[in-house]
C-alpha cells in the first residue's frame, strides 16, 4: 500500500509537476515522461496491430481502471475523453497529457454528448471508453454481451457525422497493473493490446450495422487480447 500512494504522489503528480516547471524554459519532449512511468512499472507490453492509427478519427478503448488515462494516451497519442472527477485525481499528470495530447471533460448528466461531441471535433485523434465506466468483468460471453456493455450516445453522433471511422484498441490485465480499488501496483505484468482496422460509419446503411460492426470487433479483440500467451 506505501508503495501504491508513493507511486500516485511521485510519478503521477511531483514529476509532472517539475516538468510542468521546467517547460517554459526547456521544451521537453513530454513523451520521455510516459517512457518513465510505464518503464518503472516495468510492464511486458504485447502489440498486435491489424492496422496503424488512422490520421484523425476516434480510439475506442477498454476501461479496467484510472490507469487506462495514462496508458492508453501514451500508446495511441490522441486526446482523451473523460469525466472532469477523473482528472482532478491525478492533477498535474493530468495536465501535462493535456499540454501534450488534449484532455475533453464532461460533468456527467450535465454536458450533452453533442457538446462532447463537438468538443472531440477540434482534434484530430479522440480516444474515448464506450463502456462509459470502468468495468471488471472477466469474461465476455458473445457479441450480445458485449451490446449490452457498451454505450452509444458518442457512437451515435459518429455515425451521423459520417466523416470519420472508430478504430477499437483493447488490452488485458490493465487493471492488474494498477488496482486503485486495492491500493496495490504489480510489476511485470503482460499488457496484450490489440489495435483493430478502421471501421468507418459511412460502410453501414443503419446505426444499428455500424454497431454491430463496432460489437463485432469488439468481441474479437477481446479473444484476440485474452487469449493465453
Amino acid at each position: 500500500m506505501f508503495y501504491f500512494f508513493w507511486f500516485i504522489v511521485w510519478y503521477i503528480n511531483i514529476a509532472p509537476l517539475i516538468l510542468l516547471i521546467i517547460y517554459p524554459f526547456y521544451k521537453i519532449d513530454i513523451l520521455l515522461w510516459g517512457k518513465y512511468l510505464l518503464n518503472e512499472l516495468q510492464i511486458k507490453q504485447v502489440f498486435i496491430k491489424e492496422s496503424e492509427y488512422v490520421q484523425k478519427g476516434f480510439i475506442l478503448a477498454n476501461h479496467r481502471c484510472y490507469f487506462d488515462f495514462f496508458f492508453d494516451t501514451f500508446i495511441s497519442h490522441g486526446a482523451i475523453v473523460g469525466r472532469r472527477f477523473a482528472f482532478l485525481i491525478t492533477l498535474f499528470g493530468s495536465t501535462l497529457l493535456n499540454l501534450h495530447f488534449g484532455i475533453i471533460t464532461f460533468y456527467r448528466g450535465k454536458d450533452s454528448r453533442k457538446t462532447v461531441f463537438n468538443k472531440m471535433l477540434k482534434h484530430n485523434l479522440v480516444l474515448f471508453f464506450p463502456e462509459g465506466t470502468r468495468l471488471r468483468h472477466n469474461v465476455i460471453e458473445s457479441i450480445d454481451h458485449v451490446k449490452q456493455l457498451l454505450r452509444y450516445g458518442l457512437l451515435k453522433e459518429i455515425y451521423y457525422h459520417q466523416l470519420l471511422p472508430v478504430q477499437i484498441q483493447m488490452s488485458s490485465n490493465k487493471e492488474l497493473v494498477i488496482d486503485e480499488r486495492k491500493f496495490k501496483i504489480n510489476k511485470n505484468v503482460i499488457v496484450k493490446t490489440h489495435l483493430s482496422k478502421p471501421i468507418y460509419p459511412a460502410d453501414y446503411k443503419t446505426e444499428q450495422e455500424f454497431y454491430d460492426a463496432i460489437a463485432n470487433q469488439w468481441y474479437n479483440s477481446w479473444i484476440i487480447t485474452h487469449s493465453t500467451l
